[in-house]
């Protein structure tokens, strides 16, 4: 054989080599692929949107991560998820990405994103100065036993939503605090 037929006959194996494990890989990944919808491209800083999953075959450790954190995901059909995604008043603005991965059935990772556009949002500041008999109840261990509520009420998931469309106002009334607020107790800032 000479050294152009060798040549030639190389470039043929690496050519099917090439078509042959991009082939394989299209024949494997086949089987599942994830759309993602979101209620909303644009959302204003302490938003929320809902983001639906639908695969396209068998999808198992599904994971949703936006905002630096992972997301819970609730069943809602065949292959269909739903969460609510939501942002806080020091989210930065401009594109964000939501990423999903899964596994398919054939062991393949399957990933997809969407961005989404955040837009800035002027909170409100409030300003709290107690008196002396309310500060003396307001201590630092005080705080730190009501975060520990909060945060230890916040870890808990239900495997179910516990949410139907439309939402609405939990009770009709005035709303005294609307959300974003910034507070400044005593003059330190406390947070949002």
């Amino acid at each position: 054989m000479t050294a152009a037929c060798r040549l030639a006959a190389a470039a043929l194996l690496v050519a099917v080599l090439i078509l042959g494990c991009t082939g394989a890989l299209r024949a494997q990944g086949a089987d599942a692929g994830i759309a993602i919808k979101t209620s909303r491209a644009v959302i204003r800083q302490g938003e929320t949107f809902k983001l639906t999953l639908q695969a396209s075959g068998e999808l198992k450790g599904i994971t949703v991560r936006f905002a630096g954190r992972s997301w819970p995901l609730y069943l809602t059909g065949q292959r269909t998820w739903l969460t609510i995604l939501g942002t806080d008043p020091t989210m930065p603005v401009g594109k964000q990405v939501v990423a999903v991965e899964g596994l398919a059935a054939s062991g393949l990772a399957v990933r997809a994103r969407r961005d989404v556009t955040v837009t800035r949002v002027s909170f409100p500041t409030r300003r709290i100065t107690f008196d002396p008999e309310v500060q003396k109840i307001v201590t630092p261990e005080a705080v730190a036993r009501e975060r520990r509520a909060v945060q230890e009420a916040l870890r808990v998931l239900h495997p179910e939503g516990l949410w139907e469309d439309p939402m609405v106002l939990p009770v009709e009334g005035r709303i005294s605090s609307p959300y974003g607020v910034l507070s400044i107790y005593q003059g330190r800032v406390s947070g949002f």
